[in-house]
């Protein structure tokens, strides 16, 4: 990254000061929301918030700050490292030290640097799995590593998951690029607006296949439909599950898109999805993501998630690590190789298979299928010999899969799949700030 951010100074507590914070936290008074649902007199529940970290020291502190200060403070909070090379590890142990609720995971980089690092797949799954199973928490949130969460992040949604009985509820989100980030930090600390609405839905998974076209959610809304609140993403940022749901679910390491192969799973343990209308997550847009794309969704080329995914800095240390070594004078991103195809497109066929055994047109599986495998046939190996029998495994199966459709539901599949590529071709057309939510300054912070 060509900005370099200098980290803000750390101040060590004194054994009087830490006592004086524990206290602090344990005297605050039980949350209203909780208290309508719980014995006033019982402890507040506990949140999981979970990091994964890898070479982020740019943007850790940032990001740790913003949840040790959120305005619900019964938290844990786990820091985990997947091989960082940077200052990472001595910044994470740093917070160990000064905070009571921050544990620490360090895991062992077995495959190391080198070549055969571009065969690990999505970098961040194994970090998020080691968390989930050290986990105490009643409630489980993912932060990203260049993600800020406004101090009211954890409040709010939680607030919406118990007053609504749901099983997931989410925020909205915005990107900032990195010469905003003290301005975003300020605006997280000031904490979010009460939000207007929130809407509640019971058909997740049905939601998740059909509500994913960017062009028919703003049509929705327009209408009053409220549209864009049905709308699922296939990151983890800005939410806050109940940890019952990753009962028994770990996301596939060692692929790319693993967030994609577990969708299916996790969609459909969800009784109930409250989303609130505010933004509470911000998160950075990395030098020459200009077109605003994720990378473990492969949003320019394969997105299952949609037109204005976020993407974590290790996810995306991932998703690079599938492209081709050389890029071109202009700077345009390298090549995808074809694993990272295979693995996008074995994400699809799952979740197609999921929602069709269910009775649900599997519309955004479909795109991600298709659309993955076309890509393939671009791989800068998609010619070598492994590459090539592994392709005509992936024609049989497509075949079979669209068999399985009647000619109605493929016409209906190949109309989503026609708009999706016209709204990606469209969107490639305009500036960031039209084509996806951008952070935007106050005019103090203009001066």
């Amino acid at each position: 990254m060509s900005s370099q951010i200098p980290a803000p100074a750390a101040i060590e507590p004194t054994g009087e000061e830490r006592a004086a914070r524990r206290a602090n936290r344990a005297g605050r008074a039980t949350p209203k929301f909780v208290a309508a649902t719980d014995d006033a007199a019982s402890r507040p529940p506990l949140v999981t918030v979970i990091v994964t970290v890898r070479d982020a020291a740019e943007t850790l502190r940032f990001c740790v700050d913003s949840i040790l200060r959120q305005s619900y403070a019964n938290l844990e909070v786990i820091l985990v490292d997947d091989g960082s090379v940077d200052d990472g590890p001595a910044i994470l142990d740093e917070y160990a030290r000064r905070d009571d609720r921050v544990t620490t995971i360090f895991l062992k980089d077995d495959k190391g640097d080198g070549p055969d690092d571009t065969e690990r797949g999505d970098v961040a799954a194994r970090a998020r799995n080691a968390a989930l199973d050290a986990a105490h928490g009643e409630y489980v949130a993912f932060v990203g590593s260049d993600g800020v969460l406004d101090r009211r992040n954890i409040e709010l949604l939680l607030h919406a998951l118990i007053k609504t009985g749901a099983d997931m509820a989410k925020s909205r989100w915005e990107r900032f690029t990195i010469d905003q980030l003290y301005g975003v930090a300020e605006t997280a600390a000031e904490g979010a607006r009460e939000p207007e609405t929130v809407t509640v839905f019971t058909d997740a998974l049905e939601a998740y296949q059909s509500v994913f076209l960017k062009s028919l959610r703003v049509i929705g809304d327009e209408f009053g439909h409220n549209t864009e609140a049905r709308y699922l993403h296939d990151e983890d940022w800005g939410r806050l599950y109940r940890a019952s749901v990753w009962d028994g679910v770990r996301l596939p390491e060692d692929i790319y898109s693993p967030e994609l192969l577990a969708a299916g799973e996790l969609y459909s343990r969800m009784a109930k999805v409250a989303d609130v209308d505010v933004v509470l997550y911000r998160w950075l847009r990395e030098d020459g993501d200009a077109a605003g794309r994720g990378a473990t969704d492969g949003a320019a080329d394969i997105a299952e998630a949609g037109v204005d995914e976020p993407a974590s800095a290790s996810s995306a240390a991932g998703a690079a690590d599938a492209t081709a070594a050389d890029g071109d004078a202009t700077g345009a991103r390298p090549a995808r190789r074809f694993r990272y195809y295979h693995d996008t497109f074995t994400a699809g066929t799952a979740n197609f298979r999921f929602a069709h055994e269910r009775g649900i047109l599997p519309g955004r599986s479909y795109y991600t299928m298709t659309t993955a495998y076309s890509g393939a046939k671009t791989a800068p190996d998609f010619d070598e010999p492994e590459n090539q029998r592994q392709f005509e495994l992936d024609t049989a199966e497509l075949e079979e899969l669209r068999g399985m459709l009647t000619f109605r539901q493929r016409l209906q599949c190949g109309s989503v799949h026609q708009m999706r590529l016209f709204e990606e071709g469209v969107r490639k057309w305009l500036p960031a700030s039209m084509s996806e939510s951008q952070y935007t300054p106050m005019p103090e912070e203009l001066e």
